[in-house]
């Protein structure tokens, strides 16, 4: 008995004290670009390749499983103009949005990381992992004029606020998404590690850029709206008739993140 308690004393006191290798929490600091797909992108336009900042701590529970919390910053965006459909260059609709995420993620590491070892060995590997999760994002869409970037959600372009199209009212800036993606990482040293990831979000809603379901009367919103709701309704100066297509309300938006994220490893 008195071996027993001796022996899970020592286990204890190792657990905490003695065994250096076993990190299971970390930093990450992740840089890199994101990127729009929705009503203003026709597949991978790269002058829309926007910057992404985020800072996540994570915790392993196993060699293979741990939850991962963080915040990130980015910016996406689109334009007609630069399009090669006809289209949409008639159309001159262009868009930018800041994001700001919360997200809470479940990660699987296909291969053991060696950060779980009781010692650490000085030798290079590879650990891809898969992640899923749930993210909050707050978001603001605007469009230029005159030089200023402006905020086009209080404007009710597509005819909110007026009981037009149907819609209820205008569009929530606070949204929910689902994030996935992959990633590889590996150890320089027991404390720090790089990594490589490629994350999707899946949206809920069609107004990331403010393009959604068709052109409202024009004359109504300049009257109850003001000249400036008329005019990014559509600012291309073409004959559009109240109830044609401005966007696609079938095809939800979404984006991508890619990132380079450095990591440190916390001490016990």
């Amino acid at each position: 008995m008195t071996k027993r308690l001796c022996w899970l004393l020592g286990l204890w006191l190792g657990c905490w004290y003695g065994l250096p290798a076993q990190k299971i929490q970390s930093l990450q600091l992740g840089t890199g670009t994101s990127y729009y797909y929705g009503d203003l992108s026709d597949g991978l336009e790269t002058v829309w390749l926007r910057p992404s900042l985020s800072l996540q701590y994570e915790h392993m529970f196993s060699p293979h499983w741990s939850l991962r919390a963080g915040g990130s910053l980015m910016q996406v965006g689109g334009s007609d103009l630069g399009s090669s459909l006809e289209s949409r260059q008639r159309r001159a609709l262009q868009f930018r949005n800041t994001l700001t995420e919360l997200s809470l993620t479940g990660v699987f590491t296909l291969i053991q990381d060696r950060s779980y070892r009781i010692r650490w060995k000085k030798q290079f590997y590879l650990s891809p992992y898969f992640f899923a999760g749930l993210t909050g994002f707050f978001h603001q869409p605007r469009a230029p004029q005159d030089g200023n970037w402006v905020r086009l959600q209080p404007l009710g372009t597509e005819g909110q606020f007026l009981g037009l199209n149907n819609e209820p009212g205008s569009y929530n800036l606070f949204q929910i998404a689902l994030p996935f993606g992959l990633g590889i990482r590996t150890r320089l040293n027991r404390d720090i590690g790089l990594g490589l990831e490629l994350g999707y979000r899946y949206l809920f809603t069609d107004y990331l850029d403010d393009v959604s379901t068709m052109y409202p009367d024009r004359q109504q919103v300049l009257e109850k709206n003001g000249a400036q709701a008329a005019y990014f309704s559509n600012p291309s100066g073409q004959d559009y008739p109240a109830g044609s297509p401005r966007g696609n309300p079938e095809s939800l938006d979404s984006y991508v993140v890619f990132q380079l994220n450095f990591i440190y490893y916390i001490r016990r």
